[in-house]
């Protein structure tokens, strides 16, 4: 995916999401600073603020840099980037075991072992349900356990739609 945009200041950047030397996708920032030539890439980090002479400036991180663009601009990197990593996660995505037990909140299911993209997400919502052992003061017996759980019995829909390996299936078909 790639943006092209343009600064606060005026300069154009192109943004673009690529994998990194460890095959994980990043935003790169790719620009020309002001009485520079060549094209610099850089890697976005984060949304953010820092101080600078003429006050405040609020954009991206990137280098050391500000790269003032529209925050939307950024959630639409930002996204994008979630949904690619994702999507790298579905080929080994299996059921987690997850265990809590207190006064108030009981925990006993099935979580995912690894975040999704939004798309997919979307196809096993209906099965899924959010817990938070949190709530529970005193913890008796597990761990501590704030997400969301598969829907006891729908299990075995999840890892069809989820297309679970056969050797990382816990419900066989």
């Amino acid at each position: 995916m790639e943006l092209v945009t343009r600064t606060a200041d005026g300069a154009e950047v192109r943004f673009a999401i690529e994998r990194d030397r460890n095959s994980v996708h990043q935003v790169y920032a790719y620009l020309t600073l002001h009485g520079e030539t060549v094209e610099r890439r850089l890697l976005c980090s984060c949304w953010g603020r820092r101080r600078h002479p003429e006050g405040l400036r609020e954009g991206i991180l990137a280098g050391g840099q500000v790269l003032q663009v529209t925050r939307a601009e950024w959630l639409k990197l930002f996204h994008a980037r979630e949904d690619f990593r994702g999507r790298d996660n579905l080929k080994d995505i299996h059921l987690v075991h997850v265990f809590s037990r207190g006064e108030r909140v009981n925990i006993d299911g099935y979580t995912l072992s690894a975040r999704m993209d939004r798309e997919t997400w979307n196809k096993i919502s209906p099965f899924m349900e959010e817990v938070d052992s949190w709530e529970n003061d005193v913890l008796y017996d597990g761990d501590r356990f704030t997400g969301w759980i598969v829907k006891r019995g729908m299990e075995g829909q999840v890892e069809e739609i989820l297309r679970v390996k056969p050797e990382y299936r816990l419900f066989p078909r």
